[in-house]
């Protein structure tokens, strides 16, 4: 049985953060779409070598993520109306197989938190941990 586990990585976060309550041309959703989910692809690349080198098996088991997100401007933000973002984020994750599915038997995600930073880059910070 292997020892519970903690990934962190800080990752520059694609520039747009794409809200529930948004209504936009689909087209225009499809570039935001796109970014975080090649962000997710290239982040899983990096998780899945950090895995290698840690001698953790990928797809990960069951674990939770947690996304801290740099953003610009100082105003109430409500984690759950990220969800799209989330979901593209994890998609993209998926797709580089670090997890075997985006499912609650596979995966859970905890709210987003906000970190408030006046000048570029912006990053997001997340966090996989090992949950049984």
């Amino acid at each position: 049985m292997s020892e519970l586990f903690t990934l962190q990585y800080e990752w520059p976060r694609p520039l747009r953060l794409v809200s529930l309550n948004e209504r936009m041309h689909w087209a225009k959703e499809q570039q935001h779409k796109s970014a975080w989910l090649d962000a997710g692809f290239w982040l899983g690349s990096e998780v899945k070598a950090d895995c290698r080198r840690k001698h953790i098996r990928t797809p990960l088991p069951y674990c939770s993520i947690q996304i801290d997100c740099d953003v610009h401007e100082v105003r109430r933000r409500d984690g759950h109306n990220m969800a799209k973002c989330a979901k593209w984020l994890i998609d993209g994750l998926v797709l580089a197989k670090v997890f075997t599915d985006d499912s609650t038997e596979y995966l859970e995600l905890k709210d987003w938190t906000f970190n408030v930073k006046k000048t570029p880059p912006l990053y997001m910070r997340i966090t996989i941990t090992e949950d049984f």
